[in-house]
């Protein structure tokens, strides 16, 4: 591969020929490419891969012609063998799947403040100090264990997992038909106080119970269950 650096298009398909022509002479000559610095020069690479593709097909492998093989490469100036070019390309790994990490929420992240459909689950049972309340619903989106209550005028965020309750400024709360939309940029910082919170499973059911604050009201949510202990909404 002929000084490519500053040599024209053809002048790199005749030095990359060439280099293929002499089987003991390959990289003699101290041909280089750079790979990693010169983007102004990367449009030589594909095509010395489509000279070496079309040098290939060219041999007759049914005989006994000898078939010149790229065994170092100089990358800025620097030769390597093909196994310490392959640890060079591993090393670049980890940057590369930061940088896909870092990139891809921003592709698949919702607009902020985007608001999500909350639908109702069917068959629960809310309690509030042991009577139904008069108006009331749960909602419930695709992740498990967050649910958003209904409780007369005032709406609850449930967080079943981490037993945290916040409440929610019902004007950022939208119905939608038997459903409603809201969304999680709402949520307040900190979670209200509650106390003597009880999860277990009863048949079907799975009951939560917790009061508010020390000594406030009781409220009981009893949520449906398939046979298999997951829930059935």
């Amino acid at each position: 591969m002929a000084h490519l650096l500053g040599a024209s298009v053809d002048c790199a398909r005749r030095n990359f020929g060439l280099a293929l022509d002499h089987y003991w002479d390959l990289g003699s000559r101290d041909w280089r490419v750079s790979i990693l610095r010169s983007p102004t020069h990367a449009f030589l690479w594909p095509r010395i891969l489509d000279e070496f593709r079309r040098a290939r097909d060219s041999f007759d492998w049914q005989g006994k012609t000898s078939v010149a093989r790229l065994l170092r490469v100089s990358i800025d100036d620097i030769f390597v063998d093909r196994s310490s070019l392959r640890r060079i390309m591993l090393s670049r790994l980890p940057a590369l799947a930061l940088l896909l990490v870092s990139i891809c929420p921003h592709i698949s992240a919702k607009p902020a403040g985007e608001k999500t459909l909350w639908k109702s689950v069917q068959f629960a049972i809310v309690r509030f100090n042991d009577a139904a309340p008069q108006s009331w619903n749960i909602y419930h989106t695709d992740k498990r264990g967050i649910l958003l209550v209904k409780l007369w005028k005032r709406f609850l965020l449930l967080d079943i997992k981490e037993q945290e309750v916040y409440e929610v400024d019902p004007q950022t709360v939208k119905p939608h038909g038997e459903n409603v939309e809201w969304s999680m940029s709402d949520l307040p910082n900190d979670p209200i106080e509650t106390s003597e919170w009880k999860e277990r499973d009863v048949g079907l059911v799975e009951r939560i119970r917790f009061r508010f604050g020390k000594t406030g009201h009781f409220l009981d949510i009893q949520l449906p269950l398939k046979p298999d202990g997951k829930p059935a909404y």
